[in-house]
């Protein structure tokens, strides 16, 4: 009985083994599937406006934003930055953008042509300081 029991905790640990070794390559093909194809990285558009919200969550975090079009009408707009462990490393917190600042922000559109974009590695100016970021590699302390 000793020796069934022995050989059924080493079958158990091969097979913890290779479904570690799996999922490992699992999670790597997952994470590996983002891709900024929805956004035009050959433009930048420069938005100014009064941010709505940030939201300081992961996988992305973003920015929602207020901007006044050329008619005089507000246009809400929906940017996708980087994940919370890439800003915090830059120095960001949830506090570095809040409700009620005016912001500046280059962004890569959507192709869609639709109010949104990516702010990844590009300047940010609040209340007109920028907040530095990807680009320069660090971070204003707010």
């Amino acid at each position: 009985m000793g020796k069934a029991i022995d050989a059924c905790c080493q079958a158990l640990r091969a097979g913890s083994v290779i479904y570690c070794l799996l999922f490992g390559m699992y999670s790597s093909v997952v994470e590996a599937h983002h891709s900024h194809a929805m956004f035009d990285e050959t433009k930048v558009v420069t938005l100014e406006g009064v941010v709505k919200q940030f939201k300081f969550s992961n996988p992305h975090t973003w920015l929602f934003v207020t901007v006044t079009g050329k008619d005089g009408k507000a246009v809400d707009w929906v940017l996708e930055g980087q994940s919370v462990g890439s800003l915090m490393r830059m120095g960001w917190t949830e506090y570095s953008i809040k409700a009620g600042d005016r912001i500046r922000v280059d962004i890569n559109p959507l192709r869609s042509g639709e109010q949104g974009g990516s702010f990844d590695n590009r300047k940010i100016f609040l209340n007109g300081v920028e907040l530095r970021n990807a680009e320069t590699n660090s971070a204003s302390k707010r």
